[in-house]
């Protein structure tokens, strides 16, 4: 399951369809506070696809919440972005710990090819063991 995160109903629905169409299931939360509710709720999120910038708690402090969590330190997290500086932010967020930077507008190529990046046989392998 891909937990996607974005504040914009147009891309969450974007993004499921374009993950769904790859084969996985998504699940969608509109702010970083109801995704990690949704995190230490369901143990089947096997991957966190996450925009940058959102009211409230944003994406980088999702993944810092995230990586300070021993539950959760664990699960992939795309970060997606429309920042200006798309180098900087890349370097800050996988300094941070995400898997993998995509930088807005992405392609429905790039998308796929980091879902399948983050979510690798192993963590596959570990969600169907729970």
């Amino acid at each position: 399951m891909v937990l996607v995160v974005d504040d914009s109903p147009m891309v969450r629905e974007v993004i499921r369809d374009v993950l769904e169409s790859c084969g996985y299931q998504v699940w969608l939360d509109d702010d970083a506070e109801s995704a990690l509710r949704t995190l230490r709720v369901r143990k089947d999120i096997a991957c966190v696809v996450s925009d940058l910038e959102m009211p409230g708690l944003g994406g980088i402090e999702l993944l810092r919440q995230m990586r300070a969590d021993q539950s959760l330190k664990g699960v992939p997290v795309v970060v997606v972005s429309g920042h200006r500086d798309a180098a900087l932010m890349r370097r800050s967020v996988m300094r941070i710990g995400a898997a993998s930077y995509l930088a807005k507008p992405v392609h429905a190529a790039e998308r796929e090819h980091a879902g399948r990046e983050a979510i690798t046989p192993e963590t596959e392998a570990e969600d169907e063991a729970l």
